[in-house]
């Protein structure tokens, strides 16, 4: 039976979404983690592996961390909205921060007993940061989204030069050592 408050669909999804990411982190609990890009890192794969490394990686990589976060900010939306409704004298802000609070010590703990790739505290920290912005129109989180989308763009090309232009210092005749170094 669901709790009372509860939407059972958005539960099961992050269930599927979880199970996925368990999935693809087994990779990285079990190998070191360049395996998880390259099947090939940790040994030579039989077919069987192989074939098993790229149906997740097409059906599950990315793919259900995304679900996740979004399901992430479905329930962020929910829970604010169902504390403005509430008279019990507890702001959204309050609730929605003491969760987060309990998220990232949550992450920490996880992170640091057991494992090192814990999402947890990513999700505590970016729920922070972008918990002001829940009652936003639409339109206002398409710009702000398009132009942070922008900005990380520009910043990629950036790197990207960078490393081109010392890409080619090192490869040109009398590169010094430095230069191939670097």
């Amino acid at each position: 039976m669901a709790e009372a408050g509860r939407i059972t669909t958005i539960d099961a999804v992050r269930g599927f979404a979880v199970c996925g990411i368990l999935l693809m982190n087994i990779v990285s609990m079990g190998m070191p983690g360049y395996a998880y890009i390259d099947p090939t890192y940790w040994g030579r794969p039989g077919p069987v592996d192989f074939g098993a490394w790229a149906v997740m990686y097409v059906l599950a990589d990315g793919k259900m961390r995304a679900l996740f976060t979004m399901l992430f900010g479905a329930s962020m939306l929910l829970i604010s909205e169902r504390a403005a409704a509430r008279s019990d004298g507890r702001s959204p802000a309050e609730t929605q921060y003491r969760r987060l609070f309990w998220l990232f010590v949550f992450g920490m703990l996880h992170a640091w007993f057991f494992w090192y790739g814990d999402i947890l505290t990513s999700y505590a920290i970016a729920g922070a940061m972008t918990y002001p912005l829940w009652r936003w129109r639409t339109r206002s989180l398409a710009i702000f989204a398009a132009l942070l989308l922008t900005i990380q763009a520009g910043l990629n090309l950036g790197h990207y030069a960078s490393l081109q232009s010392a890409q080619a210092a090192a490869t040109a005749p009398g590169a010094t050592a430095k230069q191939k170094a670097e």
